[in-house]
C-alpha cells in the first residue's frame, strides 16, 4: 500500500491565497454587480413601456410609443416597425424613428423586399445582421449615419395571422448580446400584447359604432314607415275633403255670378259688387287651399323618368323671374356643365322648385338674393336654394304638415316637397344659412329607383 502524503502547513502559501483569489472575486462580483444593474434597468424599460402602450386604445399609438419610449431608454438611434399578413408578399411600415426619409419612402411605396426582416418574418425568430454584408440596405436606412452597423430584428406575434418586425438599430462598433437579445424579445412580446389588446378595444369600438350605426338606422326606417303611413291616410282624408269643398264652392261660385248679372241691372248701387268681390276673393283661397290638398293628396304618385335637371330649374326660374323683380329679388343660378340626366318626375321637381323659389322669395319683403346651387358628388346630386330673408325659426320643424311662416300660408307646400323628394330616393333638410337666411338642400340619387 502507498503511503498517504502529507501536507505540512506552509504560512507563506496560506499568506499568498487570499491575494492571489482577491482579483478573479473581485472581477466576478463587478461583473454579477453589472448584470443586476442591467437587469433593473430592462425591468424598468420594460414596466414603463408596458404601461404606457397598455394604457393607449390604439394600435398605432402602441407601436409610436413603443419606439419612442425603445430610442430613450436603450439609448438607440434608430428604430423601426413592420407589418403584415401571412399572405403578404411585401412587408408595410408601420412606425419609424431615426430611419432614413429615403428608406421611408422606398417601403412605403413598394414594401420592404428581400432582406433580413423578411427573414425573420417567415422564421418567426430573432436574428441580428453584425455587419453590412448580413444587411447591405443598413447603410441607407440610419438617419445621418456615417458609421456602418447592423441591427436586430425581433419577431412580433398577433391573432388572425398578422405578424410584425422589430427591428432596432446596433450600437456603433457594438453588436448586442445575447442577453439585449432577450430581453428585446420581451420587450417584443409586451408590443404584441399591448397590439392585441389595443386592436380588440378597435374591433369592439367598431361593433359598438356599427350597432348604433344600424339602430339608428333602425329607428330611421321605423320612422319613415310611421311617416308615410300617417301621410297616406293624410292623403286620402285630403282627398276626400277637397272633393267636398270642390263641390259646394262651384256652387257658390255660379250664384256669385247670377247675383252679379242681377246686381248689374239695378238702378241704385247698394254696395252688393264690392260684398260679391270678397266672396269671390274668400271662395278663391278655399279653392286653392282644396288644390293644396290635392297636390298633398298624389305627392307621392312619382312619374319617374331620366330629365335634365338644369332644364328643370332653369323653366321655375324663367316662370318666377315677374314674381322676384316686382319684390326685388334677384335670383342666381349657375348650372354644371358636367350634370348627367336624372332618374327625377321633372312635373313634381318642378312643384318643389316653385315652392323653394317663391318661399324665399316672399319671405325678403325689402328685397334680396335667391341662390340655386348643384353640386355633383359620385352617388348623388345636392341641390340647395338659399335666400338671404330673415330665416327660420327655432325649434320648428318647417315640414310638418300645416307648419307655416307665411301669413296666410296653408302650411301644406314644404310637406308636399318632402313627400316628393322621399318619393324619389331623396332627403331634404333645412337650417338657417351661416351668413343669415334659409338653406334648404336637396339629396337626389343619381341611380334610378325602381325604374320599370
Amino acid at each position: 500500500m502507498r503511503a498517504r502524503a502529507t501536507h505540512c502547513y506552509d504560512p507563506h502559501v496560506m499568506v499568498e491565497d487570499p491575494q492571489r483569489l482577491q482579483a478573479p472575486y473581485e472581477a466576478r462580483v463587478r461583473e454579477l454587480s453589472e448584470r443586476l444593474e442591467q437587469r433593473e434597468r430592462e425591468l424598468s424599460v420594460l414596466a414603463e413601456v408596458a404601461i404606457e402602450v397598455h394604457s393607449t386604445e390604439s394600435a398605432q399609438s402602441v407601436f409610436e410609443i413603443a419606439l419612442d419610449k425603445v430610442r430613450e431608454k436603450l439609448g438607440l438611434s434608430a428604430a423601426w416597425i413592420l407589418t403584415g399578413e401571412e399572405n403578404d408578399q411585401q412587408l408595410h411600415l408601420a412606425a419609424a424613428r431615426g430611419v432614413s426619409q429615403r428608406y421611408i419612402e422606398e417601403v412605403r411605396r413598394s414594401g420592404s423586399s428581400d432582406c433580413l426582416c423578411r427573414e425573420v418574418f417567415w422564421s418567426g425568430h430573432t436574428m441580428q445582421a453584425r455587419n453590412t454584408t448580413q444587411c447591405p440596405r443598413m447603410p441607407a436606412m440610419i438617419e445621418g449615419s456615417s458609421v456602418s452597423g447592423g441591427h436586430a430584428c425581433i419577431p412580433l406575434f398577433f391573432r388572425g395571422g398578422s405578424r410584425g418586425v422589430l427591428n432596432v438599430a446596433a450600437p456603433a462598433g457594438r453588436p448586442f448580446s445575447e442577453g439585449e437579445l432577450r430581453f428585446l424579445e420581451t420587450l417584443g412580446h409586451q408590443i404584441s400584447l399591448a397590439v392585441e389588446r389595443a386592436r380588440r378595444g378597435e374591433a369592439e369600438r367598431q361593433r359598438h359604432d356599427e350597432a348604433r350605426t344600424a339602430y339608428r338606422e333602425l329607428r330611421a326606417a321605423q320612422e319613415r314607415i310611421i311617416e308615410t303611413e300617417k301621410m297616406a291616410l293624410l292623403g286620402t282624408f285630403a282627398a276626400g275633403l277637397a272633393h267636398e269643398i270642390r263641390n259646394p264652392l262651384n256652387s257658390i261660385a255660379l250664384q256669385l255670378s247670377v247675383i252679379e248679372r242681377r246686381n248689374a241691372r239695378l238702378e241704385t248701387d247698394l254696395g252688393i259688387g264690392e260684398l260679391i268681390g270678397i266672396i269671390r276673393e274668400e271662395v278663391s283661397r278655399l279653392d286653392a287651399l282644396a288644390g293644396d290638398f290635392l297636390q298633398f293628396s298624389r305627392a307621392d304618385r312619382v312619374q319617374q323618368g331620366f330629365a335634365d335637371l338644369n332644364l328643370v330649374i332653369e323653366h321655375v326660374l324663367r316662370l318666377l323671374e315677374p314674381h322676384s323683380a316686382a319684390c326685388d329679388v334677384r335670383l342666381v343660378y349657375q348650372p354644371p356643365s358636367d350634370l348627367p340626366p336624372l332618374p327625377i318626375d321633372a312635373e313634381k321637381m318642378k312643384q318643389v322648385m316653385i315652392n323653394l323659389v317663391r318661399n324665399g322669395v316672399e319671405a325678403m319683403t325689402g328685397g334680396g338674393l335667391v341662390t340655386v346651387k348643384v353640386v355633383l358628388n359620385p352617388e348623388s346630386v345636392q341641390l340647395s336654394v338659399e335666400d338671404t330673408g330673415p330665416g327660420l325659426p327655432d325649434d320648428v320643424d318647417v315640414f310638418q304638415i300645416f307648419t307655416t311662416t307665411k301669413p296666410g300660408g296653408t302650411g301644406l307646400g314644404l310637406s308636399i316637397a318632402r313627400q316628393i323628394i322621399a318619393s324619389h330616393g331623396g332627403a331634404i333638410t333645412a337650417r338657417n344659412a351661416p351668413g343669415g337666411g334659409a338653406l334648404f338642400e336637396i339629396t337626389l340619387p343619381i341611380a334610378p329607383r325602381d325604374l320599370p
